[in-house]
């Protein structure tokens, strides 16, 4: 069994010949921490990564992303994204990390 680790050449000139992938082979690409790294805007990175990825023909390939919110500029950052979404709790007087805000008082359970 062989494995190469490395393939110094850019990834959008890798295709299956290059890599000398056979039926037998398994090709799964990994693709950690990435995405929250490519813009979306025009030129949009992220559609030629999938491109760029598909031609490759992989049989998996894996996405393990903290934070999968664009990073570019003209995105929210994932603070921001996160707040936004959770924006009915700090309406309702919790701060981000859902504590009771200073002099704002929540319903409290009457016992009925």
């Amino acid at each position: 069994m062989s494995i190469n680790l490395q393939i110094s050449r850019p990834l959008q000139t890798l295709n299956p010949q290059i890599i000398d992938a056979n039926q037998e082979e398994t090709l799964i690409f990994c693709a950690q921490f990435l995405l929250h790294g490519l813009n979306n805007n025009n030129p949009d990175e992220r559609t030629k990564f999938s491109k760029t990825l598909r031609r490759l023909e992989p049989k998996a390939v894996i996405l393990s992303e903290n934070n999968m919110d664009c990073s570019c500029n003209g995105c929210m950052d994932s603070g921001w994204s996160f707040l936004k979404r959770w924006s009915p709790v700090v309406i309702s007087g919790l701060d981000e990390l859902g504590h009771q805000r200073e002099g704002e008082r929540g319903e409290e359970d009457d016992g009925r």
